[in-house]
């Protein structure tokens, strides 16, 4: 779940989840974002870290700190990581002893997110969010997060924000499959952004592509069966094709989402058991089934990817960097400055857009993030807590 979503207009949604029902042994922990993304994304201004913690103790079981990633220079990202810190110093005095929180690295190059680690790494924390991996090709998002594992601190759970495609998930899962982290996690809402548009998301088989089927334009789509092809709590109740092109309003994109987020799950459990059990060489042949069809630069990637992986294994992180290095982004000073070209860049990357929007406005986003800085610490001063030290690096 995300804070800023469910808090979203100033309409308070909290159903206090936890707050009625509190955690049983063996249930799923609901984990929840910050709404620092939202932030980035000027959505939002300012989230409050004393509403954020009681909502995280009254809705979920693990929240990440209230972070402020910011998309500028070296020193806007040391100031975001001392205000990360206040924020995570008052939620870990305030939080209630059943919710856990998860940390977050933030910075592109290596030198940047070890500047971030060295100012917000707390050692009461033992589970770490990666960002940035949204914007990155499937090489360097899985490269970003293996130097993260192997260079810091070990956590024993590692969370990848914003991530749901299969070329990054399934090589996160070969990851953990071979003993780089004892757990790695992601999130996403891709499941419901297909939903809305009305696109059914189906495999018929594990060894065949996932394809979404567009419901509702009848003309340009056809419904190709009669009956639902899964047996899902959505399909199972609804069972026939017909009956769910024809609800109107927004029951057809809930239930799809709904459909959508289980036939995701099914993929991933079923793929999770098989990174742990197949070889690389039957793993690979497994993956370029799964994507015929598909766009051939992320297969290729994510083939290379496993290759990548079995290198690191065998020769360690600095070697495969240097043999796969023509796969690999070259570092850059911040987001602002572009990206370099990589053997896999598809030109297709929606939070590219992002980043060039932010580019051409580079000094009215740095007035915003200016603005949004002041906030927190304006909030932290009142409470009687100096954020930045006398001296920075980047000062």
């Amino acid at each position: 779940v995300n804070y800023h979503q469910q808090e979203a207009k100033g309409v308070h949604k909290s159903a206090r989840h936890r707050a009625r029902n509190p955690r049983r042994d063996g249930e799923l922990l609901i984990v929840s974002d910050s709404g620092g993304f939202q932030i980035m994304g000027g959505k939002a201004d300012f989230v409050s870290p004393d509403k954020l913690t009681h909502w995280y103790g009254d809705n979920v079981d693990m929240g990440v700190v209230m972070d402020l990633p910011v998309f500028l220079d070296s020193a806007y990202l040391e100031k975001s990581a001392y205000i990360q810190k206040a924020n995570t110093d008052y939620m870990m005095a305030n939080k209630p002893d059943s919710l856990e929180l998860l940390n977050i690295f933030h910075g592109f190059t290596e030198d940047d997110t070890r500047m971030f680690a060295d100012i917000v790494d707390d050692k009461r924390i033992d589970n770490l969010a990666v960002g940035g991996a949204y914007f990155l090709s499937t090489l360097q998002s899985v490269d970003r997060l293996v130097g993260i594992i192997q260079k810091h601190r070990p956590f024993k759970m590692y969370h990848v924000l914003g991530i749901s495609r299969i070329t990054q998930v399934v090589l996160f899962m070969r990851m953990a499959a071979l003993g780089m982290a004892p757990l790695i996690t992601t999130d996403s809402s891709s499941w419901i952004q297909a939903g809305i548009t009305k696109g059914y998301m189906h495999q018929p088989a594990i060894g065949e592509p996932m394809r979404s089927i567009q419901f509702g334009d009848t003309d340009n789509f056809p419904t190709e069966f009669n009956l639902l092809p899964c047996n899902c709590p959505v399909c199972s109740s609804i069972k026939y094709a017909d009956v769910l092109r024809t609800l109107g309003g927004t029951s057809m994109p809930f239930l799809i989402s709904y459909h959508n987020f289980w036939a995701t799950n099914q993929y991933f459990h079923a793929m999770e058991k098989l990174t742990r059990t197949l070889d690389s060489k039957d793993l690979k042949a497994l993956l370029k089934l799964q994507f015929q069809g598909r766009n051939q630069y992320l297969a290729d990637e994510t083939i290379r990817g496993i290759d990548y992986l079995d290198c690191v294994v065998e020769h360690g992180l600095e070697e495969a960097r240097h043999r796969y290095r023509p796969y690999l982004k070259k570092e850059f000073v911040n987001a602002l400055s572009g990206f370099t070209k990589t053997l896999f860049d598809s030109g297709d990357d929606e939070m590219n857009a992002i980043l060039t929007e932010a580019k051409q406005n580079r000094e009215k986003y740095a007035q915003r993030i200016d603005g949004v800085m002041a906030n927190y610490v304006n909030w932290h001063e009142a409470r009687g807590t100096k954020v930045y030290p006398k001296k920075m690096r980047h000062s």
